[in-house]
Parts: structure tokens; C-alpha cells; sequence
């Protein structure tokens, strides 16, 4: 287990489920009771529970405070970032946006939150005077367009992928999932075609993800009588 947690906030934990737990303190607690931790600098923090010796994580401990998307986000679409800094912070600046770095006004907690577009993929800071958050890592899935031209298929990703792996695959109701049956390379415009076998009759392409980028997907493309 690993948590994130802001230089000079004190955090409460509660004993639940009903057993016995220790605070990293190395206080134990009865079922149901509280206890509080306060992390005065910043470092990793390592815990564990010496009567659940399976019990172990680690905490994460930060002047500054960034988090964003749990998983990839579609090209184009906005991404809200949320933070925390020091009480009593006027602004924050949120750097790595495409457009430039972005200001914004935290609260008197020291709680923010930004949004930007993410078209490409992108690494993301929070920046406040000389503090400096952790990194945020942005995927970013690209819209893969796919549509049938006499016996073929022909598919194009945005923005621009040339060289990205795309996969041509069909539904196998047999064993309810989507395989592959063709591989190409996306060309300098970011364009690919596939022939299409006879005996399918739906197919979709999935531009593969690499360096930042995660895999996208066709909408589905039915071929009412087949090939």
C-alpha cells in the first residue's frame, strides 16, 4: 500500500476492520480506535504492523502535491489536476500544459485544481515558489477512425502516429473477445489499409501505444454480408 501526503499535515487513522493496529509511531490500537501521525518532512515514510506482518506500505511525503487522471485520457480531452499545497499559498502553477504553464488560485487550505486539454502525451508539475511536486504522468489514447472501402479496411489515428503498429481484429464469438488477424505499420500520414478475408463480419483496429501513449480503438465496423 502507498499513500501521498503533504509536509506538515497530520493525518488520522481509525482501527478498521476490528483488529488491532500500530501507528507508525509504534503505538498499538484497540478494534475502532484513532490515531494521528503527523509527517514534519519531506521523505518516504515506510510502515508496517508487527502483529500482521503481511500489513506494509509506505507513505510519501511532499512539500507540494499533484495528481491527476488514474488512467489514459482521449486526445483533446480536458484534464483536471488537483493539488495541495501549504495553507495560506496564494497560487500555484502548473507546468507541462501544451498551451504554456497555467496559474491558478489556490484556496485558503492550500487545496487547487487545474484543468488543460491533453492532446499528446505529457508529464505534468505543480509549482509554488521553491516547491516542486512529484511528477504526473499523462496517457493519452489517440482517435483511431475506421471505415470500410470496397474489400477493404481503412483507418487513420489523430494526431499523427506514422510508424505506430495498428492491429486488424475481429470478434470471436466463440470465445467472446476480439483477436487479431492483420498487422501494418500507419504510413507518413498516419493512414493504413487492410484487405479484408472472407467469413467476418465485424471488425475494429487498434492503434498500439507506446512511449506515452496508450492503445486506440475503432468504433466497429459491421460488414453486413461478409467478403
Amino acid at each position: 500500500m502507498r499513500g501521498l501526503a503533504l509536509s506538515g499535515v497530520t493525518l488520522t487513522g481509525t482501527s478498521n476492520p476490528p483488529v488491532p493496529r500500530e501507528d507508525p509511531g509504534m503505538r498499538i490500537f484497540k478494534p475502532g480506535g484513532t490515531y494521528t501521525f503527523t509527517f514534519a518532512k519531506q521523505g518516504r515514510y515506510a510502515f508496517h504492523c508487527t502483529i500482521h506482518k503481511f500489513m506494509r506500505g509506505e507513505v510519501d511525503v511532499f512539500g507540494l502535491v499533484l495528481s491527476g487522471p488514474e488512467g489514459p485520457v482521449a486526445s483533446g480531452q480536458r484534464v483536471i489536476f488537483a493539488g495541495l499545497a501549504p495553507p495560506g499559498t496564494e497560487s500555484v502553477t502548473l507546468r507541462g500544459a501544451p498551451t504554456g504553464d497555467r496559474v491558478v488560485r489556490a484556496r485558503p487550505d492550500g487545496s487547487f485544481v487545474a484543468a488543460v486539454g491533453a492532446v499528446t502525451p505529457g508529464s505534468f508539475r505543480a509549482v509554488a515558489g521553491r516547491l516542486v511536486s512529484p511528477a504526473v504522468r499523462v496517457e493519452v489514447r489517440p482517435r483511431v477512425q475506421a471505415e470500410r472501402t470496397g474489400n477493404a479496411i481503412q483507418a487513420r489515428a489523430t494526431p499523427p502516429r506514422p510508424g505506430a503498429t495498428a492491429v486488424l481484429q475481429t470478434y470471436d464469438r466463440d470465445h467472446f473477445t476480439w483477436r487479431g488477424i492483420a498487422r501494418a505499420k500507419l504510413d507518413g500520414r498516419s493512414r493504413v489499409r487492410f484487405s479484408l478475408p472472407d467469413g467476418i463480419d465485424r471488425v475494429h483496429v487498434v492503434v498500439l501505444g507506446t512511449k506515452g501513449w496508450a492503445d486506440g480503438v475503432s468504433r466497429t465496423v459491421r460488414l453486413s454480408h461478409g467478403t
